[in-house]
């Protein structure tokens, strides 16, 4: 497997809701919609995001931010034409804050969860055709599967179909009970993957869109979009082993089912922009260490069906500089 194979595409796991951005940024691509089949990797890893305290706008309180992600993905069979996976993902926003939702006057919970554990599998077919099929189960929210309005799901299904000697045809569908947008509705997608040579690969498509370039030795490029607010950007240039340097831009938002809420469509999201930089020690092979530092702006807390309702019962979040340190191991 190439190196250009093993950078990031944040869109395919957000696409089927197993992870969020941020971790998916450690997933190969390789890993849903590539040409191999039966080469899983044990992958976990750990972050651990502090943001200083922040004005909230129009109330007399700040916040602070702490957040906490674990993931772990495993191979539970998997042979030359099938394979077989789980996921297991938990996710902590931990807020200091007196603030309050203005609609309702209620407090914004201190305590934000996601817990969801999932499972896949993908096949090769005649013609080597790849399909696969996931499906993921949780609770996000204040007080996680406390009551039967705070579960959520998704199901997904795939199909590549190859094209010439690299290239390939990706179609999916994707249905999830807490996505940003047209929730539960059954969501088709299609695309094209790209890759010309060992260092460059795109994949266009609808709803979603990436960029993997490598123009020289070291220097590694990436973007990558999925509709309709979340877009992960990064260059990172590896001066010598163990060390690598990295910038890079984030726009995503995460959602939560508030216990006891009036309205069951409705949920909390929380929005932000992050510019970043930092540092990627690899302590051995198979783990690495990153430190990062940067600013979080355009930060912002609502409650509503969609994001058509951030004005009516918003927190409005200053901007902050943040820091965090991550762990992650592949095995």
């Amino acid at each position: 497997m190439t190196r250009l194979r093993r950078s990031a595409l944040p869109f395919v796991l957000i696409a089927f809701g197993l992870t969020s951005p941020a971790f998916a940024q450690s997933i190969d691509v390789a890993r849903w919609f590539g040409p191999e089949v039966g080469n899983r990797s044990v992958i976990g890893r750990y972050s651990l995001d502090i943001y200083a305290d922040s004005e909230v706008e129009g109330q007399d309180t700040d916040l602070g931010l702490m957040e906490h992600d674990f993931l772990l993905m495993a191979p539970v069979w998997q042979n030359e034409h099938n394979e077989l996976g789980i996921v297991a993902k938990v996710e902590l926003q931990d807020t200091d804050t007196d603030a309050i939702l203005p609609r309702e006057g209620i407090p914004l919970p201190s305590q934000l969860w996601e817990i969801r554990i999932g499972g896949s599998y993908r096949g090769v077919v005649r013609n080597d055709w790849i399909w696969g099929v996931n499906a993921s189960f949780g609770s996000a929210s204040n007080e996680p599967f406390q009551a039967g309005d705070a579960f959520d799901g998704t199901l997904g299904g795939l199909l590549r179909i190859p094209h010439r000697e690299r290239n390939a045809w990706l179609f999916f569908l994707y249905f999830a009970t807490n996505r940003e947008f047209l929730n539960y509705v059954p969501l088709p997608g299609a695309g094209y993957w790209w890759e010309p040579s060992d260092t460059l690969r795109a994949v266009i498509g609808i709803p979603f869109a990436s960029l993997a370039y490598n123009p020289i030795e070291n220097l590694s490029l990436n973007l990558s979009y999925f509709a309709a607010r979340n877009i992960q950007a990064e260059a990172s240039y590896r001066i010598s082993w163990p060390l690598t340097v990295f910038a890079g831009f984030d726009w995503r938002n995460q959602r939560y089912f508030r216990a006891d809420r009036d309205n069951n469509d409705e949920r909390i999201f929380y929005y932000e922009k992050r510019i970043a930089g930092g540092l990627r020690v690899a302590v051995t092979k198979q783990v690495a260490l990153t430190l990062e530092g940067g600013w979080a702006f355009d930060r912002f807390y609502f409650e509503g069906e969609d994001y058509g309702d951030r004005d009516r019962n918003m927190i409005e979040v200053d901007d902050s500089p943040y820091g965090a340190v991550k762990i992650a191991g592949r095995f």
